[in-house]
């Protein structure tokens, strides 16, 4: 998986290792284009709340002033209610506070509710005909090395 570029606007272009290069407009990055250049472009916060890029500047979140939680920081926080995004909960993730709990953004590479699980990008494998499936070095996408007499 991950050829052609399928996971962002980029064009491919042949390479030897991996079997393609994406070739990004302007306004995204990453090596299948799939990470917008500004990762805060978008994201509106609200009730003076700043975005902060988050996991390695892929992604752009709402930075809370301690009285507002939520996605965009639009819900009130009431007073002597607990703080769910205590030290720690998602790892080197970072903790959006919710109403009633939080969710965790995940860095790369790293998933489930407190971002503790590895991805392995090469569960399942989708490579046919022996080939082997090969994670990228940042180990977010993979590709197959095929076997002599087949490609693809």
């Amino acid at each position: 998986t991950g050829e052609n570029c399928e996971f962002g606007p980029g064009t491919c272009v042949p390479n030897m290792y991996p079997p393609y290069d994406c070739k990004c407009p302007d306004n995204f990055r990453g090596q299948q284009c799939q990470y917008p250049a500004d990762p805060c472009a978008g994201v509106a916060c609200e009730n003076n709340a700043s975005c902060k890029a988050v996991l390695d500047n892929t992604r752009g979140v709402c930075d809370c002033p301690d009285e507002w939680k939520g996605k965009k920081c639009e819900e009130p926080v009431e007073s002597g209610e607990p703080n769910h995004c205590s030290v720690g909960c998602c790892g080197k993730g970072h903790c959006i506070e919710l109403k009633e709990s939080f969710t965790c953004v995940c860095p790369p590479g790293k998933t489930g509710d407190k971002c503790r699980e590895s991805l392995n990008p090469c569960s399942p494998n989708m490579c046919q005909n022996g080939g082997s499936c090969k994670a990228t070095d940042d180990r977010l996408t993979s590709y197959c090395r095929c076997t002599a007499g087949f490609s693809g």
